[in-house]
């Protein structure tokens, strides 16, 4: 992906379309898919959906989930998230061009709270911390991360605006 590769990201990694979540179209995904994003319309019911979500889990603690998490703080910056969040939690898979702005970005805010990597970016999010949805292994990951998309998409089932793309390494 032109993008990727602009922010120093080196190899043969690239966002595909995940044309359906059914079996048969996952295999169409280049292996290894190392992340997965779903583009989805903030409707009401997921609005609800998710103060019920962080009502339940705002006791648990997600720092000890360790993962990379930057807080969204700029409205519509999803996408720009989600490919932090990507690259992030798999600089073991990828290569960085040396003095890459991204690379140089992610070591400065590695040891950060999601809020500092969030000030740190911008010198109103959505969630305050990230979502344990299982545990899951690298032959299995595509087939678990597309039962979350489906669940975004069955609760919203009047909506059709839905997308999703897999950050692959073939």
């Amino acid at each position: 992906m032109i993008a990727l590769g602009k922010l120093g990201v080196c190899g043969s990694c690239a966002f595909v379309d995940v044309l359906g979540l059914e079996d048969e179209l996952l295999c169409e995904v280049p292996s290894p898919a190392c992340a997965v994003l779903l583009l989805f319309p903030l409707s009401q019911q997921h609005k609800s959906f998710r103060e019920e979500q962080t009502r339940r889990l705002s006791g648990d603690h997600h720092e000890d989930l360790g993962v990379y998490f930057l807080r969204q703080t700029v409205a519509n910056s999803c996408g720009t998230v989600g490919l932090l969040h990507s690259v992030a939690n798999n600089r073991d898979k990828l290569e960085f061009e040396s003095g890459s702005v991204l690379k140089r970005f992610l070591d400065d805010t590695l040891g950060m709270s999601a809020e500092d990597r969030a000030k740190h970016l911008e010198k109103n999010g959505t969630m305050n911390f990230p979502v344990n949805h299982g545990a899951t292994d690298d032959e299995h990951f595509l087939k678990d991360a597309s039962k979350v998309c489906r669940q975004f998409m069955e609760r919203d089932k009047e909506e059709v605006r839905f997308s999703v793309v897999a950050l692959c390494k073939p």
